[in-house]
């Protein structure tokens, strides 16, 4: 169940369904950056958000965390991070990674999508900056 953290609205899960990358509100040309409050290289990439989202412009970075929807916001909070395009999926880790292509249940993993939703960059472990340049210049087109 994908939850925008903006909002303080809970879709039931029998209502939700889940998001592919190529549909809904994640869908690109974005770069989408899926974590969890219990992964410690998760919680440095989350402390670099801004840097990061200056680097991929123009392309948009989301968030898509792999915890209950609260627990996210809170966390993005603690942290100083915008909840503006941070979402939420309650769904087991290794469903959501699996759906978006991840390494098993291994955080961070970043994916950068094309204006079509197609995959043009993905990525496990930190990113950098120069990385997420390469994919601005590629995934935009």
């Amino acid at each position: 169940m994908l939850i925008p953290l903006l909002l303080a609205v809970v879709i039931p899960a029998s209502s939700a369904q889940p998001l592919s990358p190529a549909e809904g509100p994640l869908a690109g040309p974005a770069v989408v950056v899926l974590w969890a409050s219990w992964c410690a290289s998760c919680q440095a990439e989350i402390a670099r958000l801004p840097r990061l989202a200056a680097a991929a412009a123009p392309l948009p970075v989301r968030t898509l965390a792999i915890d209950p929807p609260a627990l996210a916001r809170r966390t993005l909070v603690a942290r100083g991070q915008s909840v503006q395009g941070a979402y939420a999926d309650g769904r087991p880790p290794r469903a959501v990674l699996d759906q978006w292509g991840g390494a098993g249940s291994a955080l961070p993993v970043a994916v950068a999508l094309d204006r079509n939703g197609k995959v043009c960059g993905r990525k496990l472990g930190l990113l950098g900056t120069d990385q997420l340049k390469q994919w601005a210049a590629r995934c935009r087109k």
